[in-house]
Protein backbone atom coordinates (compact mmCIF):
# COMPACT_ATOMS: atom_id res chain seq x y z
CA UNK A 1 0.00 0.00 0.00
CA UNK A 2 2.77 2.39 0.55
CA UNK A 3 2.87 5.71 2.29
CA UNK A 4 -0.45 7.14 3.77
CA UNK A 5 -1.85 10.11 4.17
CA UNK A 6 -3.58 11.49 7.14
CA UNK A 7 -5.63 14.98 8.30
CA UNK A 8 -3.34 15.28 11.38
CA UNK A 9 -0.22 15.55 8.85
CA UNK A 10 -2.07 17.86 6.22
CA UNK A 11 -3.07 20.19 9.18
CA UNK A 12 0.78 19.68 10.97
CA UNK A 13 3.14 19.68 8.27
CA UNK A 14 2.43 22.51 6.08
CA UNK A 15 3.14 24.94 9.05
CA UNK A 16 6.07 23.25 9.86
CA UNK A 17 7.58 23.59 6.68
CA UNK A 18 7.18 26.82 6.45
CA UNK A 19 8.93 27.43 10.08
CA UNK A 20 11.77 24.85 9.40
CA UNK A 21 12.29 27.07 6.53
CA UNK A 22 12.11 30.31 8.18
CA UNK A 23 13.92 29.74 10.99
CA UNK A 24 16.17 27.09 10.72
CA UNK A 25 17.11 27.43 7.04
CA UNK A 26 17.26 31.21 8.05
CA UNK A 27 15.08 32.52 4.88
CA UNK A 28 13.50 35.42 7.23
CA UNK A 29 17.59 36.79 6.23
CA UNK A 30 16.77 36.78 2.85
CA UNK A 31 13.43 39.40 2.72
CA UNK A 32 10.27 38.92 0.90
CA UNK A 33 12.02 36.05 -1.35
CA UNK A 34 12.84 34.05 1.81
CA UNK A 35 9.15 34.36 3.12
CA UNK A 36 7.96 33.56 -0.76
CA UNK A 37 10.12 30.76 -0.87
CA UNK A 38 8.75 29.27 2.62
CA UNK A 39 5.20 30.42 1.21
CA UNK A 40 5.99 27.63 -1.88
CA UNK A 41 7.41 24.97 0.53
CA UNK A 42 4.26 24.77 2.87
CA UNK A 43 1.75 24.70 -0.19
CA UNK A 44 4.20 21.85 -1.66
CA UNK A 45 3.60 20.02 0.92
CA UNK A 46 0.28 20.73 1.77
CA UNK A 47 -0.51 19.20 -1.73
CA UNK A 48 1.08 16.37 -1.02
CA UNK A 49 -0.51 15.79 1.99
CA UNK A 50 -3.46 16.38 0.08
CA UNK A 51 -2.84 13.80 -2.83
CA UNK A 52 -1.95 11.24 -0.26
CA UNK A 53 -4.74 11.44 1.17
CA UNK A 54 -6.92 11.02 -1.92
CA UNK A 55 -4.38 8.17 -2.64
CA UNK A 56 -5.50 6.59 0.37
CA UNK A 57 -9.12 6.74 -0.01
CA UNK A 58 -8.88 5.30 -3.35
CA UNK A 59 -7.48 2.79 -1.92
CA UNK A 60 -9.46 1.73 0.16
CA UNK A 61 -12.84 2.35 -2.44
CA UNK A 62 -11.01 -0.15 -4.44
CA UNK A 63 -10.54 -2.60 -2.10
CA UNK A 64 -14.40 -2.99 -0.46
CA UNK A 65 -15.28 -3.16 -4.43
CA UNK A 66 -13.08 -5.84 -4.76
CA UNK A 67 -14.39 -7.35 -1.96
CA UNK A 68 -18.49 -6.51 -3.08
CA UNK A 69 -17.66 -8.14 -6.31
CA UNK A 70 -15.99 -11.32 -4.95
CA UNK A 71 -19.38 -11.82 -2.94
Amino acid sequence: MGVTGSYLKLATSPLGAFCKQIVLKGAWRDGWRGWAAAGSTATATMMKHILLIERTRMEIENRSNEKSRNL
